[in-house]
């Protein structure tokens, strides 16, 4: 390895786990893991140089065994696993940084964290969105959207009840879209008048992408 980075052509990874024994201010390491990779004969192809990376498809097969890995399904190089080898403090395991997960514990998964430019290591004290009644009485609300990852979408759904909730993209138009920094602009949305018949009108913002 050079310092966190892997070599292309090819080396060795190896997962430690740390036990105590017998005296308590000794801790021995266990390999838990070895892999010998590279980038000849017998490994995938595709993740070599082609934006593709190495996919454990295997988890009983010898790591050292390219058969026993498949390249992955994205040659985006996956701007959210990139994220969050910035995003996380060293040594997060890596079921916490997955996108379901919510590593803070702010009630918001780190796929929302990632999507609305949002600190997975901490507790945002900022609101998500933000929603006002403009001038003529129809809701508006705003937020942040990632503009450099084209896999990410956001689906603006609505409810009555809190239960029970669907899409209407007639119900709402997206108003502007301005650039905050390179990778994020703020996104103004408004919705069309309360049906007279629906006392109280819920929204909410789901985000989906290719990880």
């Amino acid at each position: 390895m050079d310092g966190a980075k892997l070599n292309d052509g090819g080396g060795a990874v190896h997962v430690y786990r740390r036990i105590a024994v017998e005296e308590p201010d000794d801790v021995r390491l266990l390999v838990e893991d070895s892999v010998q990779y590279s980038d000849g004969p017998g490994w995938p192809e595709a993740a070599d140089g082609s934006g593709a990376w190495l996919v454990r498809a295997n988890l009983l097969g010898i790591g050292d065994n390219g058969s026993n890995w498949r390249a992955s399904s994205s040659t985006s190089s996956n701007r959210f696993t990139q994220w969050t080898m910035s995003a996380f403090p060293d040594g997060t395991p890596t079921a916490a940084m997955l996108p379901a997960a919510d590593f803070d514990n702010d009630g918001l998964s780190n796929l929302a964290e990632y999507a609305f430019l949002r600190d997975p290591s901490a507790a945002d004290p900022n609101e998500l969105l933000t929603a006002t009644a403009s001038g003529d009485g129809r809701i508006e609300i705003r937020h942040l959207v990632r503009t450099d990852d084209p896999t990410l979408s956001y689906q603006v759904r609505e409810s009555s009840d809190l239960i029970n909730w669907f899409d209407d993209v007639q119900s709402f138009t997206i108003e502007s879209e301005a650039a905050v920094t390179h990778v994020s602009a703020l996104r103004r949305i408004r919705f069309a008048d309360p049906s007279p018949d629906a006392p109280f009108r819920f929204f909410r913002i789901e985000v989906s992408g290719t990880l």
